[in-house]
């Protein structure tokens, strides 16, 4: 596909939901990997004793461990003509997040999946864009309010002739 077919398809899809995960649960030893991984070990997240008694009734996964599931929920729900690593003219650089809310608690165990919505295609410069969407994961407990709500930036970079 074309650069300008790639960024017309991204731009048609603009303000629509893309996808939707499987539903997917955090287990204890995930939220304890993480925190050995990042030395962010905190009883609400790594001590179900302590926490079965604490405002959640049990231990929550950390915010920062749901965030950095974005490009798990990224590949799995999305049908996108974005260029991949082994395309040779081109590339997909993570760019950073505009925002991100953590808005309510995800129980250790408790079911989640993530939507994901396109909100903006930027042209950077020629055969560059910067690609904005929405992920918002929600859990079983409450499909109304999301856990976390976050705008993740995509930096897509194409051969500037056209020619991917």
């Amino acid at each position: 596909m074309s650069t300008d077919a790639t960024i017309a398809e991204l731009r048609s899809r603009i303000g629509t939901e893309i996808g939707v995960t499987d539903w997917f649960a955090v287990s204890q030893r995930d939220a304890d990997i993480y925190a050995a991984l990042t030395d962010d070990w905190d009883y609400m997240h790594n001590a179900p004793a302590w926490a079965a008694d604490g405002p959640w009734g049990g231990t929550i996964a950390h915010g920062m461990y749901v965030l950095s599931l974005i490009p798990s929920f990224l590949k799995q729900t999305t049908n996108l003509p974005i260029v991949s690593d082994s395309d040779a003219d081109g590339f997909a650089l993570n760019y950073g997040f505009d925002r991100v809310r953590f808005v309510a608690p995800l129980r250790i165990g408790q079911r989640a999946r993530a939507h994901i919505r396109i909100l903006d295609v930027i042209e950077r410069s020629p055969g560059e864009h910067l690609l904005k969407t929405e992920c918002s994961v929600y859990s079983d407990a409450d499909l109304e309010r999301p856990v976390m709500v976050a705008e993740n930036l995509a930096y897509l970079t194409f051969d500037p002739t056209g020619e991917t």
